[in-house]
């Protein structure tokens, strides 16, 4: 799947997006791991948000980790 542009439209205008996805059928192969330390690297550069589909929530407990430290923002939406 390739990376889509997303237009979010708000108050007449509209800002630009970009949508990663990390996904296999296959368990353990980083994918967690990998969408992390993109977001970490992303968000040096900008706004990220991330979303963990995952049943076991591994992404999250990190971010929850890591907002703990005081070292990332995390809002629930």
């Amino acid at each position: 799947m390739k990376n889509s542009i997303v237009k979010i439209y708000f108050k007449s205008s509209f800002i630009m997006a970009i949508v990663v996805a990390f996904n296999s059928i296959k368990g353990g192969v980083g994918k967690s791991t990998l969408a992390a330390q993109t977001a970490v690297y992303l968000a040096r550069l900008g706004r990220v948000a991330v979303m963990d589909c995952d049943p076991q929530q591994n992404l999250n407990r990190w971010a929850m980790r890591r907002a703990e430290a005081g070292e990332i923002f995390q809002q629930k939406i």
